[in-house]
Parts: C-alpha cells; structure tokens; sequence
C-alpha cells in the first residue's frame, strides 16, 4: 500500500497548508484588529509572498478535500465505511503540522525581512497563532468528518438499492452405489463383529 501511504501524507500535507494559511490569517485578525495597523506589520515582517501562499494553500486544500470525499464515496459503494479514518487519527496530526508549518513560517518571514525574532511576543502573534493553529485543526477535522459522512450518503443514494447476493452455485454431489461404497468403507453401524 506505498501509493495509498504517499497519497495520506499529500493528503496531510494539503489540509495543513490550508489549515497553516487559514490559522495564520485569524491569528493576525485576532492579534492586530485595525486593518492599516496589520498592513503595516504585514508589510514589515516578510508577508508579500502572502497571496501567492493563499492560492497555493487554497488549491492544496481543494485537492485534499476532493481526495477524501472521493475515498470514502468509493468505500460506501465497495460497502466498506470509512468515516472513522478521518477524525481518529486527523486532528493530532493536523494540529502538530500545522504549528510546525505557522512556527517555521514566522520565524523564516522575520528572519528574511530581518526584523527581530522577539517582536513575535510583544505583538502577541505566537501565543494568538498558536492558539488559531489548535482551533483551525479541530474545525477542519470536523469538517472533513461531515463531509466524509455526506459523501459516503450519496454515494449509496447515487449506486442505488445494493444488488442481491448471487446463490451460491454447489457443486453435484457423486452418485456412489451404497453396495460399493459399503464394500470399500464398512460402516460401523453395519458391520458385524466376531461371534461372541
């Protein structure tokens, strides 16, 4: 299963880029509520690769979703359920990539514009995206758990009622003559012992 192993990983990839992007934007949303004030640091701190990040993680995301949406109306029609799959083992993940991808992406954009690293802490921008990272993660997962539950749905609306099993085909027993078969393999009910 190495394909299906490569496809999860580009599958993770995908949702933590969006959820990275996504988390990144709330955070600067909750940390600097005035609009020109966030331009400003925006502006100062690295960020004008920001649109190219947001189309790039947008069209991961899409891909990510369209994979799981796929998979499990797949599994429904085969009979196989899989909504299991995305929210065991999803959430964890996702959150541990995502603040891996927001902590690396701050650090890089400071240290490219050369603006000081501690600037993150006064601006309360780590805690805050820290804090966006873990709430993105837990919303995207529960999403993708819905969204598996409703592909799943019309997949078996759409494949329509499941087709009767087909009878099971026996093979014809041999004919065997009793007198052969008796004289080959004695029965222990027929067969007489030695005069007592």
């Amino acid at each position: 299963m190495p394909n299906l192993r490569v496809a999860g990983k580009l599958f993770l990839a995908g949702m933590a880029l969006g959820g990275a992007v996504a988390g990144h934007c709330l955070a600067y949303l909750v940390a600097i509520p005035s609009h020109d004030a966030r331009h400003v640091v925006l502006a100062e701190t690295g960020h004008g690769y920001w649109p190219v990040a947001v189309v790039a993680a947008l069209a991961a995301s899409l891909l990510a979703v369209g994979w799981v949406a796929m998979r499990h109306a797949r599994a429904a029609v085969a009979g196989r359920v899989r909504v299991g799959d995305v929210s065991r083992w999803l959430a964890p993940r996702l959150a541990a990539v995502q603040l891996l991808l927001y902590g690396a992406g701050e650090v890089t954009e400071r240290v490219v514009a050369g603006v000081p690293l501690a600037e993150l802490l006064h601006e309360g921008l780590l805690p805050w995206g820290l804090l966006a990272q873990l709430v993105v993660a837990l919303l995207v997962t529960l999403l993708l758990g819905w969204l598996a539950r409703a592909a799943e749905l019309v997949a078996r609306l759409l494949a329509g009622p499941p087709r009767p099993a087909r009878p099971i085909r026996r093979l014809p027993r041999p004919l065997v003559d009793q007198a052969v078969a008796g004289a080959v393999v004695p029965s222990p009910l027929t067969a007489r012992g030695p005069p007592s």
